[in-house]
């Protein structure tokens, strides 16, 4: 067990790096708004309250999900819909999210999931705190998928790790995306180039720098034979 975590210990390095510098660069003046960390990379924790209450997910019997509201004050937990005997459990409803990996976060004053949609193309909703005016930000290509780590945010900028099956190889490569919230315009930041089992995990942010860690998956499996 000791030698095992030796291994894994040697295989593993987190660095930081400056959101517009290279990697490992050295500390700089910037004017980079200051990033929120709003997901945390093992999902323990993303930031879906308000003063006045929190977001939740309710599953269903059929494994979709309801966005409800827990109010503070009242005690109570509301679907995120305005409609009279709705019983959110299909699109029509704006509370109503599909089977699926989905996660919720606020940033700006608005609410946001990541929504997987049961093996469809991947999706980013945002929608006003009582769940009107719901759009999609943004929906992935049918061979990526956002990957189950850190999400961090400040006024203009969304930042997230994707996973993208390359047909030619069937091998994932792994990046960090930059979302701008106020053009739509999406960006590939950041990515390994060093080896196709090498994977990213987005760990948060730190003033105005990512904090990422990079696996070198195939050196652990070498290492542990």
């Amino acid at each position: 067990i000791i030698s095992f975590a030796m291994i894994l210990g040697g295989c593993e390095r987190s660095e930081s790096i400056a959101e517009e510098g290279p990697v490992g660069g050295s500390e700089t003046k910037s004017s980079f708004l200051p990033l929120e960390n709003l997901v945390s990379c093992d999902q323990n924790f993303s930031q879906t309250g308000t003063e006045d209450g929190a977001y939740i997910r309710r599953t269903l019997l059929d494994w979709s999900e309801v966005l409800t509201f827990i109010d503070y004050e009242a005690k109570i937990g509301v679907p995120l819909c305005s409609q009279a005997n709705c019983t959110h459990s299909d699109d029509t409803c704006t509370a109503w999210l599909p089977v699926g990996w989905n996660t919720q976060f606020v940033l700006n004053d608005k609410l946001y999931v990541i929504c997987s949609a049961n093996g469809n193309s991947e999706e980013l909703l945002e929608m006003d705190l009582n769940g009107q005016n719901r759009r999609q930000v943004l929906q992935l290509n049918s061979n990526e998928t956002f990957s189950a780590d850190g999400v961090v945010g400040n006024a203009q900028y969304l930042f997230f790790c994707v996973e993208e099956t390359k047909p030619e190889t069937g091998w994932p490569e792994y990046t960090i995306r930059r979302l701008d919230l106020k053009t739509g315009k999406l960006e590939k930041i950041h990515q390994r180039s060093d080896g196709k089992n090498n994977t990213i995990t987005l760990l948060g942010a730190c003033g105005d720098q990512l904090v990422i860690k990079y696996v070198d998956a195939m050196g652990i499996v070498q290492e542990s034979n």
